[in-house]
């Protein structure tokens, strides 16, 4: 999602993953996830229940209240960046 607030590159220039996304920048989050300490399944570029669970496991870890649950937005992006 860009929301044009942002520098380009900038995390307001990444977009928001949920629930039955694919690709390489889910394959990017589950890598970042699993250096954090935080376990998903397979890494395999699908944002399925395990992927989400633990996206609200590490919110719920790191008190990110300001994305909905399971869904890697801009502050869980930045928080899990800045930490990865």
């Amino acid at each position: 999602m860009n929301t044009g607030l942002g520098p380009a590159g900038s995390v307001d220039d990444a977009p928001v993953l949920a629930r039955g996304d694919r690709g390489n920048n889910v394959l990017d989050l589950q890598r970042r996830l699993r250096t954090a300490g935080i376990g998903t399944a397979p890494l395999d570029g699908v944002y399925g229940q395990p992927t989400e669970a633990a996206v609200q496991n590490y919110q719920a870890l790191r008190g990110i209240r300001t994305d909905p649950s399971g869904v890697y937005g801009p502050d869980t992006r930045a928080v899990l960046e800045a930490e990865t």
